[in-house]
């Protein structure tokens, strides 16, 4: 018995995942940005595959900002 999963990628994650891609190119590689997060060295390549269902949380909206150097509120 073949299971079909669909996954639904809102236009608001598909711009984000394309920003960070855009950001990520400028300043470093996939596995040096799940570094910095602290995250699995798979985590962002799953993200920016739309088949995948994973998707960037609040969470990880701090942890990219402290990746790329942007300072956080309220420092």
């Amino acid at each position: 018995m073949e299971k079909i999963f669909t996954f639904e990628t809102y236009q608001f994650d598909y711009d984000l995942i394309n920003h960070i891609k855009k950001l990520r190119m400028e300043r470093g590689s996939q596995e040096k940005l799940n570094l910095k997060m602290g995250l699995a060295k798979s985590f962002v390549g799953n993200v920016k595959n739309i088949k995948e269902n994973h998707k960037y949380s609040t969470r990880h909206i701090s942890l990219l900002a402290k990746a790329f150097g942007y300072k956080t509120f309220p420092n």
